[in-house]
């Protein structure tokens, strides 16, 4: 049996949004949860970290916009992934927004002298507290755990800077490459000049081929890698139940594709879905099509199966 197959899944929701107010994406572990998530991928439940994001006022240092409660997410959930890792399990986190992702990192640093990271996003997550348009910040992810990005929240992780190595960062289906490069963020070539960027059009011509080399070079020489899914790398058309709509995304078929060889590495030492805002679901349609996805996708890992449920 293969180190994949030995996981065991826990699924634990990260209840945030980063407009700073309640509702939105901050429901999606509670309505996830409500469609039988944790049943599909044979999962135990490790609760919600106790966070949310409150405020709308911009942090005129940082300019980060609700900075205290956007520190305590970081290190609430750094800490909670913590604690399955000690218990030996595999942290899935449900989380509203990508913010997660940093503390989800984080706690594997704590472990790990080197980590890789795939980064599969509509977007780039390259901003600092002042090129971002707006300070949320979903806006930052990837920058703080490359080294960028504001120093607060670096500093929150409690780890050592970068959290992860610039040089194994895999960037796979961002499509807001030109409005970043205008507003001035960090770009992929300014990461390192090994990372592995791949935009929506080079997923597109080949999503599994894009998934396995995404995982080859975000293990390339390290520990392992964390893998982290913004549903907004779909197309608008395919999943309008998020707040970042944008057309020329992925199609269902193709995101999963491009995420089963991610998640089905055993080199995969964790992993975040984010960005599923269910009051734009009064169905759950679109959030069924999140569990199935994730089912298929995990299935050769050893920890779903498609005919579960």
């Amino acid at each position: 049996m293969s180190e994949a197959a030995k996981r065991e899944l826990a699924l634990l929701g990260v209840p945030i949004d980063c407009v700073g107010e309640a509702g939105g994406t901050e429901l999606s572990p509670r309505a996830l949860r409500r469609l039988g998530i944790a049943e599909r991928l044979g999962a135990s439940d490790a609760g919600d970290v106790p966070v949310a994001i409150r405020g709308r006022l911009r942090d005129p240092s940082s300019g980060v916009t609700a900075l205290p409660s956007v520190v305590a997410t970081i290190e609430g959930t750094r800490d909670a992934v913590r604690t399955l890792l000690r218990e030996g399990r595999w942290p899935l986190l449900v989380a509203g927004d990508c913010t997660a992702a940093i503390g989800g990192c984080a706690a594997l640093r704590d472990r790990h002298r080197r980590l890789g990271i795939a980064y599969v996003d509509g977007h780039l997550d390259l901003y600092d507290g002042f090129s971002s348009p707006t300070g949320e910040s979903a806006d930052f992810p990837l920058a703080v755990v490359c080294g960028y990005g504001p120093r607060e929240l670096r500093a929150a992780a409690h780890v050592a800077d970068p959290i992860v190595d610039p040089a194994r960062v895999s960037l796979l289906g961002p499509r807001d490459y030109e409005e970043a490069a205008g507003l001035g963020s960090v770009l992929p070539e300014d990461l390192s000049e090994e990372c592995l960027y791949l935009d929506v059009a080079a997923v597109r011509d080949d999503p599994a081929g894009a998934g396995r080399r995404g995982a080859e070079h975000a293990a390339d020489g390290t520990a392992g890698f964390w893998l982290h899914l913004d549903l907004d790398a779909l197309d608008e058309a395919e999943f309008p139940a998020t707040d970042y709509l944008d057309p020329g995304g992925l199609t269902w078929p193709e995101l999963t594709e491009l995420v089963t060889p991610l998640a089905g590495s055993p080199r995969c030492l964790g992993m975040t879905v984010a960005c599923y805002n269910p009051e734009k679901d009064p169905d759950g349609a679109h959030g069924g099509r999140i569990v199935e996805a994730l089912a298929a996708a995990l299935a050769p890992a050893g920890v779903a199966s498609p005919g579960a449920g």
